[in-house]
């Protein structure tokens, strides 16, 4: 089996020096293999970002323009009728290593976690700016918890491996901890829009004193239920 993978290594071809090509997007083909799915609302905000920072990401091709990463900026790039895009042409990769590339590409990006602090401290900045905040790919709960400053308000749909711990880490940031939760969009609008309303109710300043105060209502109805009534005394007659 070790001989079999050796000897699989020993075949593959070098890379080549990689040089930026501009090709008409419609010259381009989507991978028959691509897993990833690209949304008209995400197509739309990538085309918002080709349209703040221009087309700066080439789209990764092999040598039959077959996509191996872009098809989302391609997509995006159409739809706003541009004639050309930066490719750049991959040869050395096995059919294997492409479609295993379709996979890591997108789920590599997935493994990583955020700097709260940071990502706050930027989205302010960027605020101030003529920068469309849309372009950032962060929903708009999120930038409103962000610049409403509460940092525990921010529920990341990563699988928050920060530093290199596992699913549900807990990032330490200043005087603030940051949880981080994977759960359906609809799961986290309710989430969301619960947190609001017990801040609201009880009118306090983050969403995150909002969640310890729902847990903690849900600990004193159980600790309530558990406390044993106490028994009436009836007197017998004389």
């Amino acid at each position: 089996m070790a001989a079999a993978r050796k000897r699989q290594r020993s075949t593959k071809k070098a890379p080549t020096a990689l040089a930026i090509i501009h090709k008409a997007p419609g010259s381009l083909k989507p991978h028959p293999d691509n897993p990833r799915m690209h949304s008209d609302e995400q197509v739309a905000l990538i085309a918002k970002a080709i349209q703040e920072f221009s087309f700066i990401v080439p789209v990764l091709v092999d040598d039959e323009d077959r996509m191996l990463a872009g098809h989302g900026r391609v997509l995006a790039a159409t739809s706003l009728g541009m004639k050309s895009i930066p490719t750049l042409c991959v040869t050395h990769l096995s059919d294997a290593q492409k479609k295993a590339f379709l996979v890591a590409d997108n789920k590599l990006t997935e493994r990583g976690g955020w700097d709260a602090a940071m990502l706050g401290s930027l989205v302010v900045e960027l605020n101030e700016t003529n920068i469309d905040l849309e372009v950032l790919g962060l929903d708009p709960p999120e930038v409103h918890d962000i610049l409403s400053n509460d940092r525990t308000g921010f529920l990341g749909e990563g699988d928050g491996d920060h530093n290199g711990a596992g699913r549900g880490d807990v990032t330490r940031v200043s005087e603030f901890v940051q949880l981080n939760f994977t759960m359906s969009v609809a799961d986290r609008k309710l989430i969301i829009d619960r947190l609001r309303r017990e801040q609201q109710r009880q009118g306090l300043s983050t969403s995150g004193e909002a969640l310890v105060s729902l847990f903690k209502e849900l600990d004193n109805a159980k600790n309530t239920q558990k406390t044993p009534r106490a028994r009436k005394r009836v007197r017998s007659g004389a």
